[in-house]
């Protein structure tokens, strides 16, 4: 009777096409070589994970759930991958994954062949009996998935011993063998013209796979590189393609093999947009941008208990507060200054404390009030952090260039106070700038305060822009 390999059945009418299908086993070793090959820890419970992962994030459709331990006997593996290839059209992605052992076995040709060591697997039976389709070979693989499969494209991940093999099928064998298959091949003119036939294996021919602390190693970077988390099996859209896995693997694994062919455009595997180049991008402008705005609320700090303190000390005078808020409006439309005179104790700082809550309430907190109240004996030159306090506030609010800012010195900070001013009102935006405490700045060596800090001149403050000073009735106006 034909095999299998060389006729198989009737196939079925093809399914919806562009499909990705996986077969998922895992066995971690077969009682029948238990005495010599030691069970492997993990490769059931890998299984799992692994088409968990090719279902949710490589969106692949398990052709069944993963074929574990006991239900992975070799004939139930086979079954199903050739329902799976009889099954499958020419748009269609097929990926068969295996983890367990690999066991090298010599064929009717004599030739060693490597069988994937299922549940049921007993050499001696293949030994004694010839019967080698009690086996899960390679090279029955290769011809179901690689010669005979109608898929574009075929992806083999082998974590076992001597899967590296694989690559190795067309010369291992006898010429008459070789020759008999290349003749059926050639003579079933019904297999189409093939697209990426590919093996990926954790080992090199003739070689043996590695676990580290009961994990596989291939399967443990795959698994990382299909979730996105491998910078170099993806590229720069996020996408993990089945060349950058390759490539992954190869620098991860010394004794990582690749066989195969790769046709056409890039497989891709699995997306992952939140690490592409615009995505990069986009995260990097949004750190500048935290990064920035920390540097300017903290060059805009206002202690809080300085504040909190004088509105303590505020009572009564409604009235002169309904006053100075009419007053404020009515200065607005053309820009001003309005200055709260007083002798020490009179209340100036409290009021002015008041009038800063009150339009912080309006404005919706007090970080969006530009305000300062000088302390008792400030430093000398304390006209420098007065002046970015302010800015930096104005900055945050109106989301404004920090060049403002970036400056150390008083005369420079001058000048650029009265520049960022006008470009808040061509904005349209209307601000009370609180000042209070002017009168403790520290004299200059002429004796007098400098307060050109203030703008000054025609179209100083612009319009919407008012000013509300406090001081004691001496000379620090007279400038």
């Amino acid at each position: 009777m034909p095999t299998p390999e060389a006729q198989p059945d009737p196939e079925p009418a093809a399914p919806s096409s562009g499909r990705r299908l996986a077969l998922v086993v895992g066995v971690n070793g077969a009682a029948a070589i238990s005495a010599h090959v030691a069970p492997l820890q993990a490769a059931e419970s890998s299984a799992i994970e692994v088409a968990q992962v090719l279902q949710e994030v490589c969106h692949f459709e398990l052709w069944s759930p993963p074929l574990l331990g006991e239900q992975a006997t070799t004939e139930t593996v086979k079954q199903a991958i050739r329902q799976m290839v009889l099954q499958s059209t020419p748009q269609d992605c097929l990926l068969f994954y295996f983890l367990g052992h690999g066991y090298p076995l010599l064929d009717e040709a004599g030739q060693q062949q490597v069988a994937l060591v299922t549940s049921n697997f007993d050499p001696h039976v293949i030994d004694a009996l010839g019967d080698h389709e009690a086996a899960l070979f390679l090279n029955w693989l290769s011809t179901i998935l690689y010669q005979r499969a109608k898929a574009g494209s075929v992806i083999l991940l082998l974590d076992c011993c001597y899967a590296g093999n694989m690559s190795t099928l067309s010369t291992d064998r006898p010429l008459d063998t070789a020759f008999a298959a290349l003749k059926r091949y050639l003579a079933n003119t019904a297999v189409p013209a093939k697209g990426t036939r590919a093996t990926l294996a954790a080992a090199a021919p003739d070689a043996v796979a590695w676990e580290h602390e009961g994990v596989s190693l291939m399967t443990f970077h795959l698994l990382n590189a299909l979730r996105g988390n491998d910078a170099d099996a993806r590229d720069k859209d996020g996408q993990v393609t089945l060349e950058l896995l390759n490539h992954a693997l190869r620098t991860k694994m010394p004794s990582y093999s690749f066989s195969g062919e790769i046709v056409g455009a890039s497989l891709v595997l699995s997306s992952h947009p939140e690490y592409s180049a615009q995505a990069r991008r986009e995260r990097e402008q949004a750190a500048r941008r935290e990064e920035r705005e920390q540097r300017l609320r903290a060059m805009a700090a206002e202690s809080s208990s300085i504040l909190q303190d004088r509105l303590e000390n505020f009572v009564g005078r409604m009235n002169e507060l309904t006053e100075l808020r009419q007053r404020i409006e009515k200065l607005l439309p053309t820009g001003g200054y309005l200055t709260i005179t007083g002798r020490a104790g009179q209340g100036k700082s409290s009021i002015i404390a008041k009038l800063v809550d009150l339009y912080s309430q309006e404005q919706g907190g007090r970080e969006r009030v530009a305000y300062h109240f000088i302390p008792l004996t400030p430093p000398p030159d304390h006209q420098v952090p007065l002046l970015r306090k302010l800015m930096a506030r104005l900055i945050l609010k109106y989301d404004l260039p920090d060049f403002y800012v970036a400056a150390e010195n008083r005369a420079a900070l001058s000048d650029a106070f009265p520049t960022l001013l006008k470009e808040i009102a061509a904005k349209g935006g209307q601000e009370i700038i609180f000042i209070d405490g002017l009168d403790q700045l520290a004299a200059e060596q002429t004796g007098r305060r400098d307060l050109s800090f203030l703008p000054q001149g025609s179209g100083n403050p612009p319009e919407g822009i008012v000013f509300v000073l406090g001081t004691r009735p001496n000379d620090t106006l007279r400038p």
